[in-house]
C-alpha cells in the first residue's frame, strides 16, 4: 500500500480531552482533580505551590533542581523552569572552562575522547542508556546471541566500567525504555524470550539493587514507544505490538508503585515517534502506523 503523509500539528490536550487528537499532553490545563497527584514536581504541594498540576514557584527554593556555574533552577512568572548561563560564560567545573549555553561546562575546544573497553558491556544495540547522578548506565538490548540482561555503570571521571547487579533485574529484552527517576533508572517494556513485556524494575545505583514495578494496571506490553519522566512519575505512552500502533498510555507513580490510565483523546496511534516532556506538558510529534508517516 502506498503511504500518505498525515498533517498533525501539535496541539494541546486540555479541555475537552475528547474533542482532541493529536497531541501534548497539557497537564497546566487539567484540574488537579483530573490526573494523579503525583505529577507534582518535587519541592512543590497541591495547596500553596501548584495549580493544575503545573509546577508553580513563590521563590526558586520552590522549584527542584540542582545549581551549577552554567545551570540552575528559575523560577520565572511563577513558573518553576531552568535558568542556563549564556554560551562563552567562563566556569570551571568538571574539567571545562566555558558554559555551551545548555547548561555545561565545557573545553575551550571540543573534541572526542574513547571511552575505557576495560569491563564495559558486551557489544548491542537495541539497549538503553541513561545518566543517573555522576555516571552512564547501560543496560539489556540485544547481542549476537539475542535479548540481554546485563548492565554496566560508566563513571566518566575515571573512565572506568562497573557491572550492574543482575539480582532482580527485569528479564532479558531489547527495544525497551530506561529513565532516570528520582535518582534511580526505571527499565519498563521491550520485547524479550516471553515477547512483549509489560514489567520493568528500578535499579538503585547507590545500593547496586532493583526493586521489581508492579504489573497491576499497566499497559500493554510494547516497544518503540516513548517513556518520560514528570517529576517522580513516569509516562507511558504509544509505541507498536506486533504490527498494530498503540495510543494507550499509563503514568507509574514510582513512590507508590501504582499504576494509573492516561485519559483518551490523545494522538493518532504511532511508534517511532519523538516526544518531550517541558515540565508541565508531553508534547508528541511525528512516527508512523506502518501505513503512514505523521508530521
Amino acid at each position: 500500500m502506498k503511504s500518505t503523509f498525515v498533517k498533525s500539528a501539535i496541539a494541546l490536550l486540555s479541555r475537552p480531552i475528547a474533542a482532541l487528537a493529536i497531541a501534548a499532553l497539557a497537564i497546566a490545563a487539567l484540574p488537579v482533580a483530573a490526573l494523579p497527584a503525583v505529577l507534582l514536581l518535587s519541592g512543590c504541594t497541591v495547596d500553596d505551590a501548584c495549580a493544575g498540576l503545573a509546577c508553580q514557584c513563590v521563590s526558586v527554593t520552590d522549584c527542584p533542581g540542582v545549581t551549577t556555574q552554567c545551570a540552575g533552577p528559575s523560577c520565572i512568572g511563577q513558573k518553576c523552569g531552568v535558568d542556563r548561563a549564556d554560551a562563552g560564560t567562563p566556569c570551571s567545573e568538571n574539567g571545562g572552562t566555558t558554559c555551551n549555553g545548555a547548561g555545561t561546562c565545557v573545553g575551550a575546544t571540543l573534541e572526542w575522547t574513547p571511552l575505557s573497553s576495560t569491563g564495559a558491556p558486551s557489544p548491542r544495540a537495541l539497549h538503553s542508556a541513561v545518566w543517573v547522578g555522576d555516571k552512564m548506565l547501560v543496560w539489556g538490548g540485544e547481542g549476537m546471541g539475542g535479548a540481554l540482561g546485563d548492565g554496566a555503570a560508566y563513571d566518566p571521571g575515571t573512565d572506568s566500567w562497573t557491572a550492574i547487579a543482575s539480582t532482580g533485574a527485569p528479564s532479558p529484552r531489547h527495544s525497551h525504555r530506561a529513565l532516570a527517576l528520582a535518582g534511580k533508572m526505571l527499565v519498563w517494556g521491550g520485547y524479550g524470550a516471553s515477547g512483549f513485556a509489560n514489567d520493568g524494575a528500578v535499579y538503585d545505583p547507590a545500593g547496586d539493587a532493583w526493586t521489581k514495578v508492579t504489573t497491576k494496571d499497566a499497559p500493554e506490553g510494547r516497544t518503540h514507544f516513548g517513556l518520560f519522566a514528570a517529576g517522580d512519575t513516569a509516562i507511558v505512552w504509544g509505541g507498536r505490538r506486533d504490527a498494530t500502533a498503540l495510543g494507550s498510555g499509563a503514568f507509574y507513580d514510582a513512590v507508590k508503585d501504582t499504576w494509573s490510565a492516561m485519559p483518551l483523546g490523545g494522538p493518532i496511534p504511532r511508534f517511532s515517534y519523538g516526544g518531550v516532556w517541558t515540565g508541565g506538558e508531553l508534547l508528541v510529534w511525528g512516527g508512523t502506523d506502518t501505513f503512514d508517516w505523521f508530521d
